[in-house]
């Protein structure tokens, strides 16, 4: 006979009384030895769940234990085997709670068709598939409140949560033990397709702005994702792990498998040429210091300063050699290039070419907020920004999707001659103090620039790829290629004996009005 819920607490938190439970969590870890791999989680003694120690008490002094199982020589109905079989999962790691068959072949083939813009049960998703490659390259879509990981902020919805979603998978959801207390509130779904060399690079979701469980649904294929340790100083559970995902299966991540583990799956790994899946989380909105809440979360796109242009008149890339830096070939024209350079080398603001050595030699002109490269230091302008940034580029750049939501209000230009043996050496633009993205304008001749990545451990796109940035073609950094990757032209890559480079970004200083 199983021993009691109050003997299995007792001997787990070294306490005789049932009231000694409810002893505040600082009391009782004292008591309890440490563990030697310092793990801030534990498993609840009744049903085996990993839990952070700080809410571990409160858990199993409601907990009812994983519920029984009936034998198998036992007559069960169908719907007592269904409600039964809801409950019953394997948990391959800590924390990772894998549910097969979640929904049946013919919710499956509903969901799909919705996805797809079919006609089913649930309607059709009016959100096209849309090429996208972060965290690896894939086809995508998403519903529900916005994560904004650049600016660390929750926004208000952009698109309702779909009616399979919201019909069908919640009200599953709710029924899940992991599934307690969660208010499911965003959603987004991924296309992965083998033939066309689509991958998830390895991440966490960030810590922060969602929060635990995470629910992940697989349809349409079978595939691997592997789990490695990212805090094996203070997990020792394992340091990596390949679980295996059929179709139909759900998984949910919680405690070490949320937080200490992160999760990919190699191109290798996907077992048919497509498959698809379905997240969803919890996101809470981000709180505002004052003024009108609403007001500061939902994000209104950038009108075009000049009047003769539309509201959404966008300018497409012409090209994305890695991911998240988009290649704008014949940004501005020929004669709006010459009115540019000749503002730059007559110097009307007074302000003359100076020789620079900080990221190789060349010669240099700043504009906008003055920066230290070296203390970090931030400071009023000395130079306002130039009529050419604010009169010819400002307009274009607020036509780019990807330069959305970006001020600028700092601005450098490079000139660069071949014949004195000037170069950019290979760095990455300051992480924190300048925001993302950032723009950089190639004038008066051609280069080849040379991207690197510099973590290799996240961001498995590619190792390094030399780029052609000709004459008035307009480059934009973000994602990974803002962050992962360091950029540098050797002397031998300038393709003419003057290029001249003109970089505008934001950079936030406590002066800004």
């Amino acid at each position: 006979m199983a021993p009691s819920k109050q003997k299995q607490l007792s001997a787990f938190f070294g306490v005789e009384k049932k009231r000694d439970i409810a002893k505040s969590c600082l009391q009782w870890r004292n008591k309890r030895p440490r563990q030697e791999n310092g793990s801030n989680f534990a498993s609840c003694p009744l049903c085996s769940r990993s839990f952070p120690l700080h809410k571990l008490e409160t858990h199993a002094s409601g907990c009812i234990g994983l519920p029984e199982v009936t034998p198998d020589k036992a007559v069960l109905s169908k719907e007592e085997e269904k409600e039964r079989d809801q409950f019953r999962c394997t948990e391959p790691l800590p924390g990772l709670f894998l549910y097969h068959e979640f929904v049946s072949e013919a919710e499956e083939r509903q969901i799909l068709a919705a996805l797809d813009g079919e006609s089913s049960q649930f309607g059709k998703d009016s959100l096209p598939w849309v090429l996208a490659n972060f965290n690896g390259p894939h086809l995508g879509k998403r519903w529900g409140v916005h994560c904004n990981l650049r600016d660390r902020r929750v926004t208000a919805p952009e698109n309702p949560l779909p009616c399979f979603v919201r019909d069908l998978l919640a009200p599953k959801l709710k029924v899940l033990k992991p599934m307690n207390n969660f208010s499911l509130n965003e959603a987004n779904a991924i296309d992965y397709r083998r033939r066309q060399g689509h991958f998830l690079a390895a991440h966490v979701d960030d810590r922060k702005l969602s929060k635990e469980p995470i629910a992940n649904i697989s349809l349409a294929g079978d595939c691997y994702m592997t789990f490695r340790n990212v805090a094996s100083h203070r997990n020792t559970a394992a340091q990596a792990e390949k679980v295996f995902l059929p179709q139909r299966c759900l998984q949910i991540l919680t405690g070490k498998a949320r937080y200490d583990f992160s999760h990919a799956i190699d191109h290798k790994d996907l077992l048919s040429d497509r498959r698809v899946s379905v997240t969803m989380r919890e996101s809470p909105l981000t709180q505002s210091s004052g003024g009108d809440l609403h007001n500061s979360l939902v994000w209104k796109p950038r009108q075009p300063r000049h009047p003769s242009w539309p509201a959404l008149n966008w300018i497409e890339p012409t090209d994305e050699p890695i991911p998240g830096l988009f290649v704008f070939d014949e940004f501005i024209s020929e004669h709006e290039e010459k009115l540019i350079l000749n503002e730059m080398d007559i110097g009307a603001d007074g302000q003359e070419w100076k020789y620079e050595a900080h990221t190789g030699s060349h010669r240099e002109k700043r504009w906008g907020v003055d920066h230290d490269l070296w203390s970090r230091d931030v400071r009023p302008p000395k130079h306002e920004l130039p009529n050419m940034i604010k009169t010819i580029l400002i307009p274009k750049l607020n036509r780019i999707a990807a330069m959305s939501g970006c001020v600028p209000n700092d601005a450098n230009a490079i000139d660069y001659r071949r014949k004195h043996g000037n170069a950019l050496t290979s760095h990455v633009d300051d992480r924190k103090k300048h925001k993302e993205p950032i723009a950089n304008l190639s004038l008066a001749g051609s280069c080849y620039m040379t991207f690197r990545n510099q973590n290799r451990e996240r961001n498995l796109a590619v190792e390094e790829r030399r780029v052609l940035l000709r004459p008035r073609t307009l480059q934009v950094l973000t994602g990974k290629a803002r962050y992962d990757f360091s950029h540098g032209i050797a002397n031998n890559d300038l393709l003419s004996d003057r290029r001249v480079s003109l970089t505008i970004r934001e950079t936030p200083w406590k002066g800004r009005p």
